[in-house]
């Protein structure tokens, strides 16, 4: 499906790959250790977060429109120094709270301050979806927790963190960072406010 409506970061972090693709964003698959690939969701997308705000981190290059591009390498050890800073326990990192205490403790250990949001307990879809859009027109990607979810359509996308950097107005989906790769879910499944679903919406802002 084409997208021709849809709004999205400009200059979301790009990682140029072993094989020469650019990457969008980071992947838990890239780290070494094997228990980082299978529990590190939140540290990379911290990692996406401080690659785009460039918070400790510089880019190695820049195209002619102004996008970062990083080495697999450089993002790779953006990621190592997150997941010391987002360690997961048995249970993974399903705590929101415990994200943003995180996030801004490595982003005040490189010099930079952020205000935090978190939303959770929508009655209706089209609440957190509202807010996600004045956040990406605003220029600032969205953190998102999936934990439990009734939906198989996304079932591969539970207990599991990834970034929101677009959407379409159109469609009602929004556009996400997910292991690397341009990912578009529909956003009434989503933030469907059933009982069973548990979902968080986590929000930074540059001071």
């Amino acid at each position: 499906m084409e997208h021709t409506s849809a709004v999205e970061l400009e200059h979301f972090p790009a990682v140029l790959t072993d094989d020469g693709t650019l990457a969008y964003g980071g992947s838990q698959d890239w780290y070494r250790d094997p228990w980082h690939r299978l529990a590190g969701c939140a540290a990379t997308s911290g990692a996406n977060l401080a690659a785009y705000y460039r918070v400790g981190v510089s880019p190695d290059a820049e195209t002619d429109a102004g996008e970062a591009v990083y080495s697999l390498e450089r993002f790779r050890a953006l990621m190592d120094v997150m997941f010391g800073y987002m360690r997961p326990g048995v249970r993974g990192f399903p705590h929101a709270d415990k994200y943003q205490e995180k996030f801004l403790a490595y982003a005040a250990a490189n010099g930079a301050r952020f205000t935090t949001g978190l939303v959770e307990g929508w009655a209706d879809w089209r609440e957190p979806f509202a807010c996600l859009q004045d956040e990406i027109r605003a220029g600032r990607p969205v953190q998102l927790l999936i934990l439990e979810h009734a939906a198989r359509q996304i079932e591969d996308n539970t207990w599991h963190w990834m970034t929101v950097t677009g959407f379409d107005p159109e469609t009602d989906e929004l556009l996400i960072s997910n292991y690397a790769k341009r990912e578009w879910m529909p956003a009434p499944v989503v933030f469907d406010p059933a009982e069973e679903n548990t979902v968080r919406l986590v929000l930074f802002q540059k001071s």
